[in-house]
């Protein structure tokens, strides 16, 4: 049922609370979807709180604070859930919020209190009376949440709350529904995208490089809060320019590039670059091979155009007095140049390369025989064994030559006495039988122990080599003039040899190429060693003994390894005899000659590789070696006996620039003559003189 209120009757209730109250007992069951005219004048706050709990069914629950006086103006009719939502516009005009607490009960505290209440459900901000207090979370994806709190504050009222909470990037707004509405569409708004691309410029003529460096300086700082980074990056390898950023920044920059790359107007620009460690010869030439490949990229490009090669001439010179190379090119090709010469010229490592050859052999001979010698009326007979005991044959021949016994003891004391043991019985008369029997006994055995540490240093890839030894003249050819010729010119000619040295000794060659990774070495070795030999019945000249080797191993850094041997055993055994006399048992050693050699030989050859790849790995193993020579000058005294006030010459001490040291000491720039007292010790070396290899 619908029923129209007059105006005069509502004031007539706003007057007298009693009566208001009275009446609205039945008022409150027939004003639901019943239309009012509300018309107050200076009503009470709290009287229109009851009038509208009275027609809506609403509870209101008033904090003591909440005074004031309301005047409403209502040209037509609304309906109650518009006269709840009046009321609480009213509210909000006097500083008031209504907060629900539950079951259709608002509390009605100040609004400065209102956003510390619950408020409307977030999820009914679209269907919220603008007027309610309401508290709304909003997730931002584009934007820093810190970047838009600024910009959004000044549209909140003062008792309104908006905060950042920035792990989580979102929005949290409490304050009337409209206004939190608003809010949020205007944060939707500027929660958008950046409109950011990326840009590749590739140069014709300028080094993208340079061009880089110039337009990140003139650009720098160019850019205001809030707008698109501009980021500029060169890619030598294409010559290209990326750029990224705002659209309008990323035409200014094709633009000022467009400007910076253009033709110089010559053939190229020169430039001198000196070189740390590369050999401006060998690296020239790598560069001009680089040249080649250019123009004839440049010109196969030009076929497939159908246009003429318009690329520029490029020309490298070495300069091998300063070490430096004079580069034309074009700047795009120039920087490319300079790369390459930046890589190639580098500190190349380089390798120690120690070697142990070490021989020991053993020798073990034993010997023993009689010789016999008779005379008797013009008849004589001996047993002579050659090689064995005393020659008697010859020691006859020179007894009959010379006629006396005094003869004999001559060519006897002459002749080769073989050693050990030799004892001699006989009877030596004028006339009758005269014989001699000589005995000879000899064991021997000797020992040989060769050792030898050849060490050498060298660049990678670089062959090094080592000789020690003698150059020994070999005749080849001569000449003798015998005199006979016919014309007395021919007689002038003097006999003359032919000579050829050869170098006898220890020759090593290592080529040594570190690997990748830095932690193996390939070498390459060539090791000779030979020496002068003993003479060989029928031979006509010197002989030599002759060791060689040859070959490639693969070794890590500081590994001992084996490259080869030779281990020699010989076992000779002689034995001669009187015929039939040797064979009768024990009585046939008189007329026996046995000896027996045993040749027992070991030849090792050992290598470590050692790579040094800075100065600190070079002196420590310089150092050692270097201490170790100085310690046996000074070893040997401080003076000299015979020559007084003269000092023996003594290395200076050793100083390492890797060390930091700064200038060496100014007895490191001359030989010291002379070790200063109190500086006597023993050497380092062990009594072979020769240092082990340590892991």
């Amino acid at each position: 049922m619908s029923r129209i209120v007059p105006v005069l009757l509502c004031l007539a209730a706003l007057a007298s609370v009693p009566a208001f109250a009275a009446g609205n007992d039945s008022a409150g069951s027939t004003a639901k979807g019943s239309e009012i005219t509300l018309n107050l004048k200076d009503a009470d706050i709290r009287q229109v709180a009851q009038m509208v709990s009275s027609i809506t069914g609403k509870n209101f629950i008033v904090d003591p604070r909440a005074q004031g006086r309301v005047t409403v103006i209502s040209a037509k009719p609304i309906t109650a859930d518009a006269l709840f939502s009046v009321f609480l516009s009213v509210l909000q005009v006097h500083g008031l919020s209504a907060n629900p607490t539950g079951n259709d009960t608002w509390q009605i505290v100040p609004a400065v209190e209102g956003r510390q209440s619950p408020g409307e459900n977030p999820k009914q901000l679209a269907s919220a009376p603008g007027a309610s207090m309401i508290t709304q979370v909003v997730q931002l994806k584009n934007v820093q949440v810190a970047q838009i709190v600024p910009a959004l504050r000044p549209l909140m009222s003062s008792y309104a709350q908006l905060a950042a909470y920035a792990p989580s990037n979102m929005l949290i707004l409490s304050g009337r529904a409209a206004n939190v509405r608003r809010i949020v569409a205007l944060a939707r708004q500027l929660d958008q995208p950046l409109n950011s691309g990326v840009d590749m410029i590739k140069l014709q003529y300028a080094s993208a490089t340079n061009v880089s460096q110039v337009l990140s300086n003139m650009l720098q700082g160019s850019q205001g809060q809030g707008q698109i980074p501009l980021k500029i990056a060169a890619d030598p390898r294409t010559n290209t320019i990326l750029v990224s950023g705002s659209p309008a920044d990323r035409l200014q920059v094709k633009a000022l590039i467009s400007q910076l790359d253009k033709p110089t107007g010559r053939s190229g620009n020169t430039h001198v670059i000196y070189l740390h460690y590369a050999k401006a010869e060998d690296l020239a030439k790598i560069l001009q091979g680089y040249a080649k490949s250019q123009k004839q990229q440049a010109q196969a490009a030009a076929g497939k155009g159908g246009g003429a090669s318009s690329q520029p001439q490029i020309n490298i010179i070495a300069d091998k007095g300063l070490n430096a190379l004079i580069v034309t090119a074009p700047p795009k090709d120039l920087a490319e140049i300079q790369q390459i010469v930046s890589d190639l010229d580098v500190r190349r490592a380089q390798v120690l390369v120690q070697g142990i050859i070490a021989e020991l052999s053993a020798n073990a001979s034993s010997q023993l025989g009689i010789s016999w010698a008779a005379d008797s009326s013009g008849a004589a007979g001996l047993t002579n064994f050659p090689g064995g005991v005393v020659d008697l044959g010859s020691l006859a021949a020179a007894g009959a030559n010379s006629g006396s016994g005094t003869g004999a003891a001559t060519s006897l004391s002459s002749s080769s006495i073989p050693g050990g043991l030799l004892f001699g019985v006989g009877r030596i008369v004028k006339n009758g039988t005269s014989f001699v029997a000589l005995l000879n006994a000899l064991t021997s055995d000797g020992n040989t122990n060769i050792l030898s540490t050849p060490s050498l240093v060298t660049l990678d890839n670089e062959e090094a080599s080592l000789v020690s030894g003698q150059k020994v003249p070999f005749v080849t050819g001569q000449y003798t003039n015998t005199g006979q010729g016919q014309s007395s010119n021919q007689n002038l000619i003097n006999p003359f040899q032919t000579v050829q040295r050869q170098q006898l000794g220890l020759q090593i060659k290592i080529k040594p190429q570190i690997n990748y990774g830095g932690d193996t070495v390939t070498l390459k070795i060539d090791a000779q060693d030979s020496t002068i030999g003993a003479n060989v019945q029928g031979a006509a000249g010197i002989v030599t003994n002759d060791r060689e080797l040859k070959t490639t191993i693969v070794a890590k850094n500081h590994q001992i390894i084996v490259l080869g041997g030779l281990i020699d055993t010989q076992l000779q055994e002689t034995r001669q005899k009187v015929p039939l006399l040797g064979d009768i048992p024990l009585l046939g050693n008189l007329f026996r000659y046995r000896k027996s050699d045993k040749t027992r030989q070991n030849l090792m050859i050992f290598l470590r590789p050692v790579i040094l790849r800075n100065a600190r790995d070079t002196d420590a193993v310089t150092r050692p070696r270097y201490n170790e020579i100085r310690q046996l000058q000074l070893g040997r005294g401080t003076s000299v006996p015979l020559l007084p006030g003269v000092k023996p010459p003594v290395m200076p001490q050793f100083h390492s620039p890797a060390a930091g040291t700064g200038s060496p000491a100014p007895e490191a720039a001359t030989l010291i003559q002379g070790a200063p007292a109190g500086t006597r010790g023993a050497p380092a070396s062990n009594d072979s003189g020769h240092h082990g290899y340590r892991r």
